[in-house]
C-alpha cells in the first residue's frame, strides 16, 4: 500500500513539518501552475485507493502531464 508524505517549511525557515498517510497532495505555485498527485479514486461508496498513483500537472491553465511516477520518469529521463 502507497502512502504519501509531505514535508513543508515556512518563508522564515523554522523548524520543517512532516505529515503522512495522505492520500492527495497539490502544490501550487500560482492557481495555473501546479502539481497534484493523488493514490485514491472514486466517490462515496466507490473511493478506493489506486493501484497505480496519478500524478497531474498543470502549467499557464493546460494539464501538460497525467500519468504515474514510473510515467514521468520515463520522459525525464533522456533530458537529465
Amino acid at each position: 500500500m502507497k502512502k504519501l508524505a509531505i514535508k513543508t517549511q515556512n518563508k522564515a525557515g523554522n523548524e520543517p513539518k512532516y505529515k503522512e498517510n495522505l492520500g492527495l497532495v497539490s502544490i501550487f505555485i500560482n492557481s495555473e501552475a501546479w502539481i497534484s498527485i493523488d493514490l485514491f479514486e472514486g466517490f462515496g461508496d466507490s473511493y478506493k485507493q489506486r493501484e497505480i498513483e496519478e500524478i497531474v500537472i498543470s502549467d499557464n491553465g493546460n494539464i501538460v502531464f497525467k500519468g504515474s511516477f514510473g510515467e514521468l520518469i520515463q520522459i525525464l529521463k533522456p533530458i537529465l
